[in-house]
């Protein structure tokens, strides 16, 4: 006690008794003005140091807080009474003292003044009515009990500067008027404050029931096992059975607590009854106390325990109060930072929205244009990346498609075989062609749209991901309305790109261009002549004519040093020209075999190329089903799986043809495949996402800035509202508490 304390009342130090009671009348005086801030909240936004009363019904609390305060001025009755926590704050004051003067009660000696009463001032037979008055408020006319606490303040010259928390008495079994889990009530009140590691647990035992048993000492261990914050008060000593006493308790033996044990002689019901006073109470105690326990009259009876409990408490304020002050330092910057989340007062409002706007504007743009530092989005890809994502996964799923695999062998020779009519194709059938590339084309048409709409649908990711997240939580009805302006914007712009796309695929429909394929059919036939050089070679059978050297020309793009012979429709081939020796000399096409499974179809007649379509026996299988005899055909009706078979077998020409007809379609599929591609990617980034860029901003000023609008927008979320006004509150508590403890 040797170093100087500094605050109301405290003198520079020695070890005085004058200078400990004041130091203790400064700290726990502050303390409890700390307690009647946080009251103001309903909550208490730290753990202050606290002594807590807890312990069954009916244990004698009650007495041991009146004998302290050397009044009757609590309720009493049967079952539970204290219902409610009680705050008792005793506040020392002798007589003289410039408070009584201040407060105008110089001609009273005790008096009590509530909380929830505004300063008023009770005399000591009035607070007992105005407890039970206010516990009917929070708690019920029932035996309910409430969280809501009520503090009392009691000023005495008989008092210590102390503060006690007195608690509903623990109970096993519920009366009438309460619910079935009162105990579970009562039990999780009681652990919300002594569960609090800055408070001393007084638990209160009645020395005529078993110790083990006592719900009060249970819940007191399981709070605090190793006893270190715990001080036991035994009552009824003098209620005990004849032929027993209370030595082993009181010595420590039987309830393991560090603060000490404390024995007790409270009024009984009768004494109550025949309103025995404090004074005599505390005379016929310490007479109990030096004939049945003399030697430890010392350190037992009330008026020791009112002298520990100013003492554990005054040391144990001091131990936590560097603990208090950094916890408030720490809760003022919390409000702080919430406050500043949540916004202060707008003033300006078009000010404010013209920031929002400007801020989100920029940003949109700065992401679709690819400024988006790394990892600072919750998406892996976001704007402008994710945007070309969906262009190349767009371009892939195009260029995945094999086309030659999307139709069998038989399909396609049943296509040349209806397209030719009466006269077969010269070199390869046109309409064969478009019938095979077309429906590709026209496949194109339905992810080019989807990806138009996922474009859209990444501007509306943007939008949740970059608009101001302050102003979104504290106003989202600006937030809904640029949302609304964003998607009318894109919907807008969106037309023109979804027309340009279906234009695009329809001009791709409408005309297939055939120049292109000049180098590619020289090409083709050139490698075909190589192989039937080297076939014929082998043979010994015919020189292999020269491969041609001029390029394809004229309409029917013939070759001009070759032309196919003229083969019937199906099958045999009759030679008709200068080619007709080679043609002779090639083996026989081996027939179909109905049940083989799809493969690439080796030509009989050049052993080094397979033809680019597959066999399909399952497509064999449903022209089998066509087979039938007409009344027309009389000659050779087609209703035989043998005449099938001959319609569907290749001659070296079919070969030919199916050879130069998979590479045009590779081709030309390969080539309108990029072209699409390239053109959605470009028409989305001029129709849509350039056009939202340029205008959004405008067309947000524009929906926005007129009054009538903007007047409701700023409805701010109840919420938002909320948590800064209770901020705003909680944190001029705090400031005020912080003020108090820098005095200190």
């Amino acid at each position: 006690m040797s170093r100087v304390l500094r605050g109301d009342g405290v003198i520079k130090g020695s070890q005085s008794k004058i200078a400990i009671f004041n130091t203790m009348e400064t700290l726990i005086t502050k303390f409890n003005a700390i307690q009647d801030q946080f009251r103001l909240l309903r909550e208490d936004p730290i753990e202050l140091p606290q002594i807590v009363v807890v312990g069954i019904q009916s244990a004698g609390k009650s007495s041991v807080l009146e004998a302290i305060v050397q009044q009757s001025f609590l309720p009493r009755g049967t079952g539970i009474v204290t219902r409610c926590p009680l705050i008792l704050q005793l506040i020392h004051c002798p007589v003289g003292d410039a408070l009584r003067t201040t407060k105008g009660t110089t001609g009273v000696e005790e008096w009590g003044e509530f909380l929830h009463a505004g300063g008023r001032i009770f005399k000591m037979d009035e607070i007992r009515h105005e407890i039970e008055k206010e516990t009917i408020k929070l708690a019920g006319v029932k035996k309910n009990i409430s969280h809501d606490k009520i503090t009392l303040k009691v000023f005495s010259p008989k008092v210590p500067n102390l503060t006690l928390v007195d608690l509903p008495g623990i109970t096993k079994v519920p009366v009438e008027g309460q619910p079935q889990d009162i105990e579970n009530q009562i039990c999780d009140l009681v652990c919300s404050y002594i569960d609090n590691p800055l408070s001393i647990i007084l638990a209160v035992v009645p020395a005529n029931m078993d110790m083990a048993a006592n719900e009060g000492l249970k819940l007191a261990k399981e709070a605090d096992p190793d006893g270190t914050r715990t001080l036991a008060v035994v009552t009824k000593l003098d209620l005990m059975d004849q032929g027993t006493d209370a030595y082993d308790v009181l010595s420590g033996k039987v309830i393991p607590v560090k603060l000490g044990i404390i024995g007790v002689v409270n009024r009984s019901q009768q004494a109550i009854m025949d309103k025995k006073s404090i004074d005599d109470m505390l005379r016929d105690e310490r007479e109990f106390l030096k004939k049945k326990y003399p030697s430890l009259i010392g350190c037992n009876g009330t008026p020791h325990l009112t002298k520990t409990l100013s003492e554990l408490l005054l040391a144990h304020i001091k131990s936590c109060l560097p603990r208090v002050k950094a916890r408030v330092q720490t809760e003022i910057s919390t409000c702080e930072n919430i406050i500043e989340a949540c916004g202060a007062n707008v003033e300006d409002k078009k000010k404010y929205l013209s920031r929002v706007l400007s801020d989100f504007c920029n940003e949109f743009s700065k992401v679709l244009e690819g400024g988006q530092p790394a990892f600072q989005s919750s998406k892996l890809l976001i704007g402008g990346a994710k945007i070309c994502y969906l262009f190349d996964r767009l371009q892939k799923r195009f260029t995945a498609v094999q086309p030659c695999d999307l139709y069998c062998l038989e399909r396609v020779t049943m296509m040349i075989r209806n397209a030719s009519g009466p006269r077969p194709p010269f070199l390869v059938s046109e309409q064969v062609l478009e019938d095979l590339v077309k429906p590709l084309i026209a496949d194109f048409r339905e992810p080019s749209l989807s990806c138009v709409k996922a474009v859209m649908n990444e501007l509306r990711n943007v939008f949740a991901e970059k608009f101001p997240r302050d102003a979104g939580l504290r106003f989202p009805l600006i937030k809904d309305k640029v949302g609304e302006i964003l998607e009318n914007t894109m919907n807008e712009y969106s037309k023109a790109a979804l027309h340009m796309v279906n234009a695009t695929i329809d001009i791709e429909l409408a005309h297939i261009t055939y120049g292109q394929f000049e180098d590619l059919v020289e090409k083709e036939l050139h490698n075909i002549f190589a192989a039937e050089s080297k076939e014929g070679a082998k043979s010994n059978t015919i020189s292999t004519p020269p491969p041609p050297k001029k390029k394809l020309s004229g309409s029917n793009s013939a070759v001009s040093n070759f032309q196919f012979s003229s083969p019937p429709l199906f099958g045999t081939s009759f030679p008709t020209s200068a080619a007709e020796p080679l043609v002779s000399a090639l083996p026989a096409v081996p027939a179909i075999s109905f049940g083989e499974s799809p493969s690439p179809v080796n030509l009989g007649i050049i052993s080094n190329f397979a033809l680019p379509f597959k066999r399909d026996p399952d497509f064999v299988v449903s022209l089998k089903k066509k087979l039938k005899v007409a009344e027309w055909e009389e000659n050779e009706p087609i209703r035989s799986e043998k005449q099938l078979q001959e319609i569907l077998k290749l001659n070296p020409n079919d070969e030919k043809h199916m050879i130069i007809l998979g590479e045009m379609l590779n081709h030309y599929y390969k080539m309108v495949s990029n072209k699409v591609a390239d053109s959605v990617a470009k028409t989305v980034m001029h129709f849509l996402v350039h056009e939202v860029k340029r205008y959004l901003h405008s067309e947000l000023t524009e929906g926005m800035f007129p009054k009538s609008v903007m007047d409701t927008l700023f409805e701010e979320d109840r919420e938002v509202e909320k948590r800064r006004q209770d901020s705003l509150d909680k944190l001029e508590v705090l400031k005020r508490v912080s003020r108090v403890l820098q005095s200190v």
